[in-house]
C-alpha cells in the first residue's frame, strides 16, 4: 500500500470517528474532499481534522463538500439563454413577468346577467313542473327491479318497477270496487321482485285490506304492506301475517 493511499484511508477513518463522512483523495499536491454535511461548522471541522493529520503545508480542496439544503453558489447553472428561450414556439426573448398579462385581459368582459338569470329561471321551472327531473335538470334515475318470471316468461314485462303503472279497474259508477282492488294488489304482489315468492291471502272490505299467511321474516311483512298500500283505493292495510323466524 503506497503512502498516499494510506493517508487517504487514515483521514477517512478519523473523519468517520468524528461522525463526518466524506471521500478523501490524495493527489500529488492537493487533498480533495467530496461529500455532504449538515452545517458550515461540520465543513470547518473537516478542514481542521485534515490539516491536523496531513499538515498545514498540504492544500485542501473542499469545493465538493456541500451543505445539505444550501443553494448552489452558481445559480446560473441550468438557466436558459434568451436565444434558447426564443427557440420555443410562442416564446419571446427578454419577456418580463409584468409584460405577460395586460391589466383587464380577463376582467373587462361584459357579463350578460339578464340572460344568465333567465336561463336559471327556465331550468328551475322545468325541473319543478316535471317530477321525473332532478333539481339540476337531469332526468331522475330510477333503479330497475329484477324482472320476475318463471323461467320462460317475464311477469309484467321489463318495466323499471311495478310501481310505474298501477291501474285499478273501476266499476260502472266510477268507484273502485273491493274486488278490483284485491285483484290489483295480488297482481302487484306477484310482479314485485320482493314479494313474488310470498304466499299471501288478500281480503278487501270498503278499501280496508287484510293480509294473512305465512312469510319468512319481518322484511317480507314490510314489503307486502308497502306493495299493498300503494295501490289506488286502499284506505288501510291490516297485517296479520305469521313470521316463521323473528330477528
Amino acid at each position: 500500500m503506497n503512502e498516499r493511499s494510506s493517508l487517504s484511508e487514515r483521514l477517512e477513518r478519523e473523519l468517520e470517528a468524528a461522525g463526518l463522512f466524506v471521500v478523501v483523495e490524495d493527489t500529488d499536491t492537493t487533498i480533495v474532499l467530496t461529500g455532504l454535511v449538515n452545517t458550515e461548522e461540520e465543513r470547518e471541522a473537516i478542514r481542521d481534522i485534515v490539516a491536523g493529520i496531513a499538515g498545514r503545508g498540504r492544500a485542501v480542496d473542499d469545493d465538493n463538500v456541500e451543505i445539505a439544503g444550501a443553494m448552489p453558489a452558481d445559480t446560473s447553472i441550468g438557466a436558459l439563454s434568451e436565444e434558447e428561450i426564443a427557440g420555443f414556439a410562442g416564446a419571446t426573448a427578454g419577456l418580463e413577468d409584468t409584460d405577460s398579462l395586460d391589466a383587464g385581459d380577463f376582467m373587462d368582459q361584459v357579463i350578460n346577467t339578464a340572460a344568465a338569470s333567465a336561463q336559471a329561471a327556465a331550468m328551475s321551472n322545468s325541473a319543478s313542473d316535471d317530477p321525473d327531473l332532478s333539481s339540476d335538470g337531469d332526468v331522475a334515475y330510477v333503479p330497475p327491479t329484477d324482472p320476475v318470471g318463471d323461467g320462460d316468461h317475464v311477469i309484467g314485462g321489463f318495466q323499471a318497477t311495478s310501481m310505474d303503472a298501477i291501474d285499478v279497474e273501476r266499476s260502472s259508477d266510477g268507484s273502485m270496487g273491493d274486488e278490483a282492488i284485491r285483484d290489483t294488489i295480488l297482481t302487484e304482489l306477484r310482479e314485485d321482485a320482493a314479494t313474488t315468492s310470498l304466499s299471501i291471502e288478500v281480503t278487501v272490505f270498503r278499501g280496508i285490506v287484510t293480509l294473512t299467511g305465512q312469510v319468512a321474516d319481518i322484511d317480507d311483512v314490510e314489503s307486502a304492506e308497502e306493495v299493498a298500500g300503494r295501490v289506488p283505493g286502499v284506505v288501510e292495510v291490516i297485517e296479520e301475517l305469521e313470521v316463521e323466524r323473528m330477528g
